[in-house]
């Protein structure tokens, strides 16, 4: 895809040296360049790969920095602090999606927000059950947690958290075989993996591999 930009790019510069040699007319040119202009209009616009998996890994990095020192003093709150301490990453996230929906922020943002409010969800959900000791097996949270995070991969358009997410469908799976509910997963994150497929979108290559992932899991 980067190629094909370079090549129209290339070919549009050239278009104004060819009108002026007299090998080709007026209206030619112009005919020219507008097409060429929308065909270049009309491909993905690239995005800074290495910008984004910084980003992605400091969303990550602070937020596992910020549960180990709550886990570290975390017996030293009351029930009610536990409770308002583990609200605020999702708090976080939810400020962070707002600002990225609102002033149309970069991809990078995007992916941040997602995870971001998807790890306060994750972490509420475990200190809400540890708490009030509800139990239940990994497999539930995981699917639960899956569930969560699903529309904000569609509402972020987020790579990140969708490799995450078919990630998650890998822990759902039971000591007693496949659970119905992975299918489910993996059956609601497909049109997603699909969507860039066929529309040849800048993470088509990284798809490809997560349908491998989801095939397996």
């Amino acid at each position: 895809m980067a190629k094909k930009r370079e090549y129209i790019s290339w070919f549009l510069d050239e278009i104004p040296i060819l009108k002026d040699k007299g090998i080709i007319q007026d209206d030619t040119a112009s005919a020219l360049t507008e097409h060429y202009r929308s065909n270049l209009a009309a491909l993905p616009t690239p995005r800074n790969i290495f910008s984004l998996v910084i980003g992605i890994l400091g969303v990550v990095i602070t937020v596992a920095g910020a549960i180990l020192f709550l886990n570290y003093n975390w017996d030293m709150f009351p029930k009610s602090v536990r409770i308002a301490l583990a609200s605020i990453p999702l708090l976080l996230g939810a400020i962070t999606a707002y600002l990225t929906i609102s002033k149309d922020k970069t991809q990078v943002w995007r992916e941040g927000s997602a995870i971001m409010t998807s790890a306060g969800a994750m972490t509420l959900i475990a200190v809400l059950s540890q708490i009030y000791h509800t139990g239940g097996e990994l497999a539930e949270f995981m699917f639960l947690v899956s569930l969560l995070s699903l529309p904000l991969i569609y509402i972020f358009n987020s790579i990140g958290l969708a490799t995450l997410y078919c990630f998650f469908t890998f822990f759902v799976l039971g000591r007693h075989g496949v659970p119905w509910w992975n299918s489910l997963l993996i059956a609601l994150i497909l049109p997603y993996i699909f969507y860039h497929l066929r529309k040849n979108s800048s993470w088509c290559v990284w798809c490809r591999y997560l349908v491998i992932a989801v095939a397996i899991s």
